[in-house]
């Protein structure tokens, strides 16, 4: 049996908050307290666990959010009660050290996969009869508080519940069918290769109380009669948790009739103590209340860092090559522009850009730099990349072949990778935001509009009055709002047509050419401009540019196959392209020939 409240920080302990934290996880992240009772049924050892973790660091809390998770083992061997155990303190380790980028949906998704795998093949000598018993199953429910939100992750027969103003409501279903008369588990971790979990998202208020159960708790009792005794139990031991836990399990085994055949048991409550504000007036105040610094000059310095020269300046933001007092290193300043002193969205995006880049650690990826003391100035320091931006590399290469293409092509590539990894969609990638090195090797830079899956938890992002991104790169449904990684796919061909032959592939923007229908926004065949170039890579680039993401590579690892030889799918496609789309020049050759016959044979009838 495992009862414990988890502290990720401290190991196995309780969260042991200061006031002052306390006071700012009331602003910027959940705060809950917990109480949970499990005791064995009459066949004993308990196979039921139990754990919960509110980390200490708020930063930690606020991003990843507070856990706790309950579980019920399969069978009656010792390995069922190992399952259960496993199951619920490695989920929380997993999901807490998972990235910040990245959705609570596939943070715990992707933990739950991990484990119902390694307990399925752990099974593997049961299932061949080879061992006797269930072996390593069981059943889980866990919820993840972000923001103001509950997440519940769920398979099995074990439940969650909502106490709020003295009415319980059940939030998951139980997961069982029935054979001869008797109720099975439909779904357990372990018992399957892979494992169907239920989602489901619940908006919470301050003094809600979360209630996991086993089925030793209500799998004898109506569930009206459960909801009642939840209440109850945190009415009569005056919201002290724990005490309403044991309570919950002493009511439940005297009213279930089944005092000889009694289950183990268990009951974990959770009370919301504080979340943070999700008013909008109060998000726009937070992304205002900064001090962005003045237009700086060679030889003025802010904080510990000299200005040496100024490497870009635009209306929306100032960019320097600054060197640091203590080490004599050379980094690269961004800092906003004043302009934007008023524009909580365009602030809120600068952060979120400075936030992001601590958390890079890719070669295709700008790397953060920390500041060595707190400045009240909002900028973000970063390595000094040397090269040039993509734009200049494709004036100074106005016709590139193919081969000095594809290794652009395929380091953009890595870094969009590594960005999807993290669930962060780029939705600004054009040739002023990738650094060429003179190696070939590409970095992309300026997130200040990218999508974060982690930030969307949060759903208090100020709303975008209209589609960011640069005309001409930017994909048909960053209109519509819903933009994922085939986005970047689509601006990334977008970058490789114009390298290829000096023009964007279309002269009017997506939004115009999604009204009219258009299946792609290659408007301009490519043999047309590069008569050099196979037919298959027109194809390449048509696919990319799919008006419909689905329509799109499937991988980025497609695309830049695409780019390298011909697929079934661009065969196909080149058969069936008319001549003069094929081979243009040699299309116009013969029907310059035969308008010459013509003429010929025109002027000697004449004459005769």
């Amino acid at each position: 049996m495992v009862n414990k409240l988890i502290d990720s920080d401290t190991g196995y302990t309780a969260p042991d908050t200061t006031g002052e934290v306390k006071e700012k996880a009331k602003v910027d992240a959940p705060e809950l307290v917990f109480g949970g009772t499990s005791r064995a049924g009459a066949h004993g050892p308990n196979r039921d666990a139990f754990a919960a973790c509110q980390p200490d660091k708020v930063a930690l809390r606020s991003h990843r959010g507070v856990v706790m998770a309950i579980a019920d083992g399969v069978g009656s061997s010792q390995t069922s009660r190992i399952a259960s155990e496993l199951v619920v303190t490695e989920f929380i380790n997993e999901y807490l050290g998972s990235g910040s980028t990245r959705s609570v949906r596939d943070c715990a998704a992707a933990t739950v996969d991990t484990l119902n795998g390694w307990l399925y093949a752990q099974n593997a000598p049961n299932r061949a009869r080879e061992v006797e018993g269930d072996g390593l199953m069981t059943t889980f429910t866990a919820v993840v508080v972000k923001s103001c939100t509950a997440h519940i992750f769920h398979a099995g027969d074990s439940r969650a519940w909502l106490i709020r103003d003295e009415n319980a409501q059940q939030l998951t279903r139980d997961h069982q069918v029935r054979s001869s008369g008797r109720l099975l588990l439909a779904r357990a971790l372990g018992a399957d290769l892979s494992v169907e979990l239920d989602h489901i998202e619940h908006s919470l208020l301050e003094g809600d109380v979360i209630a996991l159960t086993t089925d030793g708790v209500h799998g004898d009792l109506p569930v009206s009669t459960v909801r009642e005794l939840l209440v109850e139990s945190l009415k009569q031991a005056d919201n002290d948790l724990e005490s309403a836990s044991a309570q919950v399990l002493d009511t439940a085994r005297s009213s279930s009739g089944t005092e000889i055949e009694y289950d183990d048991a268990t009951c974990l409550f959770a009370r919301v103590v504080s979340l943070p504000s999700h008013d909008e007036q109060e998000i726009r105040r937070r992304a205002l209340a900064v001090i962005i610094p003045p237009v700086l000059s060679t030889g003025m310095r802010i904080d510990d860092l000299e200005v040496i020269s100024t490497i870009y300046q635009s209306t929306r933001s100032h960019v320097y090559l600054v060197r640091r007092d203590t080490d004599k290193r050379e980094f690269v300043l961004k800092a906003p522009s004043r302009n934007f002193a008023d524009d909580a969205l365009y602030l809120q995006g600068f952060a979120r850009e400075c936030w992001l880049m601590e958390g890079f650690d890719h070669s295709s990826l700008p790397r953060s730099v920390s500041p060595t003391s707190d400045s009240p100035f909002l900028y973000s320091l970063s390595e000094k990349l040397p090269g040039e931006s993509l734009r200049q590399w494709m004036i100074d290469h106005p016709t590139p072949t193919l081969a000095e293409l594809r290794p652009l092509l395929s380091s953009i590539v890595d870094g969009l990778r590594a960005l999807r990894r993290a669930g962060i969609v780029h939705r600004d990638l054009k040739p002023e935001n990738v650094i060429v090195s003179a190696e070939g090797g590409c970095t992309i830079i300026d997130f200040g509009t990218a999508r974060v899956d982690g930030l969307e938890d949060f759903g208090i992002s100020l709303v975008e009055e209209v589609p960011v991104g640069a005309v001409g790169y930017v994909a048909p449904e960053n209109f519509n709002g819903v933009v994922d990684w085939r986005s970047d796919l689509f601006s990334l061909g977008t970058i490789a047509f114009e390298a290829l032959t000096g023009s964007l592939p279309t002269d009017s923007s997506p939004k115009t050419q999604g009204r009219a229908g258009s299946s792609a926004y290659l408007a301009k065949p490519l043999s047309q401009i590069r008569s050099d170039l196979p037919p298959w890579v027109e194809f390449a680039l048509r696919k990319s540019l799919a008006a419909r993401p689905e329509q799109r590579h499937t991988s980025y690892s497609e695309f830049l196959e695409d780019l390298r030889r011909p697929s079934i799918e661009a065969s196909r496609q080149a058969g069936r392209m008319p001549l003069a789309e094929r081979h243009p020049v040699r299309f116009w050759q013969c029907v310059s020939a035969v308008l010459m016959l013509l003429l010929c044979y025109s002027i000697i009838s004449r004459s005769f």
